[in-house]
């Protein structure tokens, strides 16, 4: 398996593969239907971020999105595996390459917002809770805020 930069016309096997992650929680089709439209990556999203995928020559197992909203924050937006590769250590190893990349970069810090049934995920590897948000998803769902510290 290698760790590639994925390519924008990958974008809609992204999309497929994040929703698949997604509903791997047990969210119900309503709330699937609901955050469809902000889970789908585009072409451009992918052109302009820093989004690597774990893969081998037939299969994806996940993917990392590293964005740049403003100067000086570097944001995981996306950390996905695929539902059955779950817990066999493909998320860490996608992780570790963020954050190495991350550093690489410059960067000190890397914030995420999580889901929270994704939150012991990263506390394990590191991170730490620094707040919480209401979701843009869902009104009244609240989505812990984790960090990075890279130093």
């Amino acid at each position: 398996m290698i760790i590639r930069r994925a390519d924008p016309s990958e974008a809609a096997i992204l999309t497929d593969l994040t929703m698949r992650s997604k509903a791997s929680w047990g969210y119900d089709a309503d709330f699937m239907r609901e955050v469809a439209p902000q889970m789908q990556v585009i072409p451009d999203q992918i052109a302009n971020s820093w989004t690597y995928l774990l893969t081998d020559e037939t299969t994806i197992y996940g993917y990392y999105m590293l964005i740049n909203p403003r100067e000086g924050d570097l944001w995981l937006e996306s950390l996905f595996i695929e539902p059955t590769f779950k817990r066999m250590g493909y998320g860490r190893q996608l992780l570790d390459h963020a954050l190495g990349l991350a550093r690489e970069l410059g960067y000190q810090t890397v914030t995420l917002e999580s889901d929270p049934f994704a939150v012991r995920f990263y506390q394990q590897a590191g991170a730490h809770q620094i707040g919480e948000q209401v979701s843009t998803m869902r009104p009244g769902r609240i989505l812990p805020i984790i960090r990075f510290e890279l130093i």
